[in-house]
C-alpha cells in the first residue's frame, strides 16, 4: 500500500465488487482539507467525475485508491502532499457508482 493516501470505509459493501483497471468508473466526490474547508464536490454540481481506472487521468492517489473501493460504498481517501501534488493533506468523501 503506498504511504502517501488511506483509505477509510464509511460504509461497508459486499466486499466482491470492485473496478477493475482500465475501466471506466463514475465517481461521485466532496474534496476538502483536513480543516474541513471544501475546494471541490462533484455532488454540488450534480455531475460524477467519470475516468479509466489506472490510466494516468487522476491524480495518484485516485488511481490506486479507487481500485480499493467497492461499487456503492462510501469511502474516504486521506493523501498527504508529495512533490507533485498540493501542499496540503486532502480527503475525499466518494463513492464508485456501479
Amino acid at each position: 500500500m503506498n504511504n502517501n493516501f488511506k483509505v477509510e470505509t464509511v460504509k461497508a459493501g459486499d466486499g466482491q465488487n470492485f473496478p477493475k483497471k482500465g475501466q471506466t468508473v463514475t465517481v461521485h466526490y466532496v474534496g476538502t482539507l483536513l480543516d474541513g474547508k471544501k475546494f471541490d464536490s462533484s455532488r454540488d454540481r450534480n455531475k460524477p467525475f467519470v475516468f479509466k481506472l489506472g490510466m494516468g487521468q487522476v491524480i495518484r492517489g485516485w488511481d490506486e485508491g479507487v481500485a480499493q473501493i467497492q461499487f456503492d460504498m462510501p469511502t474516504r481517501i486521506c493523501i498527504r502532499p508529495t512533490r507533485l501534488s498540493s501542499n496540503h493533506p486532502t480527503q475525499f468523501d466518494l463513492e464508485v457508482r456501479s
